[in-house]
């Protein structure tokens, strides 16, 4: 749920995860599929484009806080 746009390298197909969230505690870089990037391209065209997080809450600045209330 918290992830961030800037994590994303949509033309290479790259997930690049921070070290901070990930269980070994180092940067992971995640292969996506070329559906995955197309999705993520087509939200990140719409109002997603204004905010950091690929899933905003409804806190400003904040991604979502409970997937259940999504």
């Amino acid at each position: 749920m918290n992830v961030r746009w800037e994590q994303f390298d949509l033309d290479s197909g790259v997930w690049t995860k921070p070290a901070a969230a990930t269980k070994q505690k180092r940067l992971q870089r995640v292969p996506i599929s070329g559906a995955t990037a197309q999705l993520l391209r087509a939200l990140h065209s719409t109002v997603l484009a204004d905010h950091p997080w690929v899933f905003p809450g409804d806190a400003e600045g904040k991604p979502v806080q409970e997937i259940n209330r999504f």
